[in-house]
Formats: C-alpha cells, sequence, structure tokens
C-alpha cells in the first residue's frame, strides 16, 4: 500500500468512527453528502491540505482536483484579509494591569464574541472540566 492509500485508508477510517449530532443540520449535511459520494471532492481536497502540510508540491495534486471540479484556477479571485501588524507591534509594547494568575491552568479564546463562535458550546465544556479541577481558568477576549 502506498502512502498516498494509507493516508485515504486512515481518513476513511476516521470518519468511519464519528458521529454526527442531529442538530444544527446545516452544518453537517453537507458533511454527510460529502462522506456518502465516496469521498470524490473530500479526498482531492484532503490530500492538497497533506501536500501542503508536509512541504510538498501542491501542484502536483491541482489536475485530480480540477477533475472533481473542485479546483478552477479561473474561477478564484484572492481577497486580501490583511491586519495591520504595525498596529498590533505598538499596542504589544504599552503597559498593562493583566497578569495570568500563575496558580491556574490558564485558558484563552479569543475572536468576535458572537453565537456562530460556538462560545456556549466552549463554557459548557469548560464548566463541565471545571467540576473535575479547580485549577482551571478561562479567559475570553473579543468584540
Amino acid at each position: 500500500m502506498n502512502s498516498e492509500e494509507k493516508i485515504i485508508s486512515a481518513v476513511k477510517e476516521l470518519f468511519s468512527g464519528i458521529t454526527f449530532t442531529a442538530e444544527p443540520a446545516g452544518l453537517y449535511d453537507p458533511l454527510r453528502y460529502m462522506i456518502a459520494i465516496g469521498g470524490k471532492r473530500l479526498r482531492p481536497m484532503m490530500m492538497y491540505e497533506t501536500y501542503q502540510l508536509f512541504g510538498g508540491n501542491s501542484q502536483v495534486i491541482e489536475p485530480f482536483m480540477a477533475s472533481a471540479g473542485i479546483y478552477d484556477p479561473a474561477r478564484f479571485t484572492v481577497i486580501q484579509n490583511t491586519i495591520d501588524t504595525g498596529e498590533i507591534y505598538t499596542k504589544a509594547l504599552e503597559a498593562t494591569d493583566f497578569a495570568p494568575d500563575p496558580n491556574k491552568l490558564n485558558f484563552v479564546a479569543i475572536g468576535r464574541l458572537c453565537h456562530q463562535k460556538g462560545y456556549d458550546i466552549m463554557l459548557d465544556v469548560f464548566a463541565k472540566a471545571c467540576r473535575q479541577r479547580d485549577d482551571l481558568h478561562l479567559y475570553i477576549i473579543g468584540d
């Protein structure tokens, strides 16, 4: 079995053991569809990401992606979503009166505070973890 077959086999095994909850249906239906059609679109994407992850030439996989109908350079436009790193470096040098508790196992969640980010789920899970350990602390940073 070559390395690509091993990866595909491992991914199939991984997905075969996953059970998805019924809610939210809109989130899981596309995954079920992709898995149900035998990975026609999923496999090339995972291979592409694997090539990139291990420093390979991801262009090798582009013909397979094109044949699956998921890669057509003429149909894509890159939209830059850059961050002003200069502002970040400047603010990082500013004095602050905040310090994490050194006696706790500190966790940080950073992001826009909205339902789509799943903070409600994270808080439920973190509450369960806190019932098991009393040395946990969660910082939520966002706007």
